[in-house]
Formats: C-alpha cells, structure tokens, sequence
C-alpha cells in the first residue's frame, strides 16, 4: 500500500512541471531616437519546457506629444513598424510561432482603438545599416504593409512573443536570459524602427532607435526572478495536492 501511495503522489505532483510555463529572467528598457521618438517596455525569457522557451516583448509607444500638441515638450509623434533583438547561440527560432497582442491604449497618451491596427509578421535575420556600422539581428518583426502609418501607433501598447528551441537542456538552463541571448557586450541588442515621425507637422521623418543592455547605466534594470508558475499551474497544483491528501488519509484508515 506504502508503494501505490508514494506512486501515486510522484504521478500527481510530476504533470505540474511538464504543463507549466516558468519566468526565468526579465529585463526593462527605455529607449529615446535623435527625433524624440520613445518606446519602453520590458523583455521576459519564458521556459516552457526542458528545451524549449518563450520570449515576450512588451512594448508601450511613447511617442505622441510633440506633433499631436505642437509644443517642444514630450516625445514625438511616430509609428512603430518593425524591431528586432540578437538571439543567443544554439537557440532557434520555432516557425509560426510569432504572435502579436494589442494590449489597448496608454492611459493619458490615448483613446479608442489603435487608429491603423496591428499586422505584424516574423522576418527573420534582418540587417541594418552596412559596412563597418553594419548591425545583423537573427530575429526581426516588421509591419506587413509598406505603409508608413502601419503598425503600432504613439500612444499604444503591444505583446509580441517568439518562441524558440534550445541545442540542450543546458543550453537553455543557462542561456535563456538577458545575458545569454545579449552576451556580445554590444550598445545594440535591441533595433526599433521608426516613421511617420513628425506625422502632422508636415515634417515626417524615420528614426532607427536601439538599445543594448550592457550599456545600460548603473542602477542595473535587470530584474532577476524565481521561477513563477502561471495561473493555470497553480489549479494543477492544487490538484496534486488534494489527491495526494486524499491518499494519505485512506492509507492511515487502513
């Protein structure tokens, strides 16, 4: 009877880890381009299972005031259409796994819908600038109509998430993070495209924004977590738990 308990305990307790999706690593940015075009948000690194992870980039356009309000205060105005981040060795991108989430608007920067939509899509490797300045980022998502006004609009925010599979469990043990996929020590780890700068003021401009982690001054914005079950997890882990009471309370009546 000792053994169907101990079995059975292990049997429910071990489908919490297989069906849950754990929070390893997370880090914020805030990011300023030479037009006063501004996005911040933060980069999460999810695992999802021994070999495989997801990455959500949550970003909020900050870039409204100045062209809407004609004032030399606040962010200008523009439209993001497309990004793109440094991917760490050994990871590879899992196709079709790119998804795209408005999240509505920012309180105080806008109302309503978001005036264009989002149509995003995954691109692959995407190179910016050439020669010696030459940037190549493995992973991109741009907006899908060459419209400059297609995208994420000032004022708006949106989740985008890729997910992506590891050459070793220990490959994404110890890479799957902000240090792993930025290890190359270089000021551009993340690329924001900007246009329709200035869209209003008759002097629409693109903008190329990017960030880097390792340039990021003192204090550190890295936010280091404990692996966090989501929501779902924790049903399942009740579950595990009340069987295993259940069991428990049956093997002492016997």
């Amino acid at each position: 009877m000792k053994k169907y308990l101990i079995s059975s305990f292990v049997l429910l307790c071990g489908i919490v880890p297989l069906a849950s999706a754990q929070l390893v690593d997370s880090r914020t940015f805030f990011v300023q381009g030479v037009t006063d075009v501004a996005a911040s948000g933060s980069i999460q690194f999810w695992k999802t299972s021994a070999t495989t992870g997801e990455v959500k980039l949550f970003i909020d356009n900050l870039s409204v005031y100045k062209a809407l309000n004609h004032t030399l205060t606040g962010y200008e105005n523009g439209v993001l259409t497309g990004f793109a981040f440094n991917v760490g060795s050994g990871f590879n991108y899992i196709n079709h796994s790119f998804t795209e989430t408005l999240l509505g608007p920012i309180a105080g920067l806008a109302t309503g819908s978001e005036p264009w939509g989002l149509d995003f899509s995954y691109t692959g490797s995407t190179t910016v600038g050439g020669g010696p300045n030459a940037e190549t980022f493995e992973s991109s998502a741009f907006a899908d109509n060459p419209s400059t006004h297609n995208g994420l609009s000032g004022g708006y925010s949106a989740l985008f998430t890729f997910n992506y599979s590891a050459s070793s469990a220990a490959n994404l043990t110890n890479n799957f993070n902000s240090a792993g996929f930025f290890s190359d020590a270089d000021t551009k780890d993340i690329y924001f495209r900007y246009q329709a700068v200035g869209s209003g003021c008759g002097d629409e401009q693109s903008d190329k924004v990017f960030w880097g982690w390792a340039s990021v001054p003192t204090p550190d914005p890295f936010i280091p977590n404990s692996p966090v079950p989501e929501p779902s997890t924790y049903g399942l882990t009740g579950v595990a738990a009340l069987g295993a009471l259940i069991l428990v309370r049956r093997y002492r009546k016997k």
